[in-house]
């Protein structure tokens, strides 16, 4: 289940913790020496660690806020016999996700392990959530700027070509001309596509329906469907489901994945619309809303790049599309990620809040 780096001077009570956690199907290393728990985590990667603050080698509360700024990912849960006070604030000031006092029941040190190493990664979507936001934002900028340097260049360009266009005959000269204003049209789009994704418009979340938004989005394609008949299949729960967000950015979320599907799979009929109650985190629940279809796939190398900015695998694609919709999903307080099984399905996963947030005081039962 968890790789634990377990650091006790005391070979009884390491034996105990270590029977205990590998009962509940953890690896577990042992160190008895701060010099030999720093060797451990250079050597190898570790969900979590364990460690007493009476160390034979070094000052335990040196040691912790060593090690956790050395690894600010890695959840550390102090075990320790000192059981006042000053000595608990000490620890959680110098980086320690949880302190427990000797002796540690059996439940009390696996849930609070659990409970670290959850707090942790949700700790770490935080922080990587605000990077990637703040990278939309530089990027918007640097779009920004640059579109507004290549528009006026680009309207004289045209303009000019207008002129030519009047006043030269048929001919190899005219056909030239031609070519340069749909050339000058072309770039044109692709400024719109810099300026939308430089300046999207600011939330204005309220209580949506998933089903009615799911059905909006598919109306938003119907002239590319009706050639077919036929739509996405959607399926709801009996029970309605809500998200908290933007109606306007969320439908142009569902169709820019839904579009991305089309053009995976051509067939309507083969793209499936999902939604179900979704996980909760820090007291706030989510909806997920599933899109996926069942085909050719994306490769796994190149999963990691599909809401990268201008990054596309299409002939005459623009690579925004996804990117939109991943940062207005950040945007609205929510996720989207994507998993892929070449020739059988990719799905993209969107998970929103279901309702508004409550305020601190109710959260906390005041």
């Amino acid at each position: 289940m968890y790789s634990i780096l377990l650091t006790e001077d005391d070979p009884v009570t390491a034996m105990m913790a270590e029977d205990l956690l590998k009962a509940r199907g953890c690896s577990v290393r042992w160190a008895e020496t701060g010099w030999e728990t720093r060797t451990c985590l250079d050597q190898a990667g570790y969900d979590a660690l364990i460690m007493d603050l009476g160390l034979p080698d070094a000052d335990g509360f040196e040691l912790l806020r060593e090690l956790s700024f050395q690894h600010p990912n890695l959840p550390i849960l102090v075990m320790t016999a000192l059981d006042d006070a000053a000595s608990a604030i000490k620890a959680l000031r110098n980086g320690a996700t949880d302190y427990l006092t000797k002796p540690v029941a059996p439940d009390v040190l696996f849930d609070g392990l659990s409970a670290a190493i959850q707090h942790k990664a949700e700790v770490r979507t935080v922080q990587e959530d605000e990077r990637q936001r703040q990278r939309y934002s530089d990027l918007g900028q640097l779009a920004s700027s640059f579109a507004h340097e290549v528009r006026n260049p680009l309207a004289s360009i045209r303009t000019l070509c207008e002129l030519l266009n009047q006043d030269l005959q048929p001919g190899p000269q005219l056909e030239c001309v031609e070519r340069l204003q749909k050339l000058a049209l072309r770039i044109e789009s692709l400024m719109k596509v810099f300026l939308d994704f430089s300046r999207p418009s600011v939330p204005s979340p309220r209580l949506i329906d998933v089903r009615a938004m799911a059905y909006r989005s598919v109306e938003s394609l119907e002239a590319r469907l009706r050639p077919f008949g036929a739509g996405p299949v959607l399926a709801f729960p009996s029970e309605g489901l809500t998200v908290y967000a933007d109606e306007v950015q969320t439908v142009s979320i569902l169709v820019a994945l839904l579009e991305n599907a089309l053009d995976a799979v051509k067939d309507p009929a083969r793209i499936r619309i999902e939604a179900s109650s979704g996980s909760t985190h820090r007291g706030q629940a989510f909806t997920s809303i599933r899109v996926c279809d069942d085909g050719p796939g994306i490769p796994a190398h190149l999963l990691p790049k599909i809401f990268s900015p201008f990054f596309s695998t299409k002939p005459k694609g623009t690579g925004i599309g996804l990117a939109i919709a991943h940062r207005l999903a950040l945007e609205n307080h929510g996720s989207l990620v994507a998993t892929s099984i070449p020739q059988q399905e990719t799905s993209f996963l969107l998970s929103l809040p279901r309702e508004a947030p409550r305020a601190q005081g109710a959260v906390d039962g005041r």
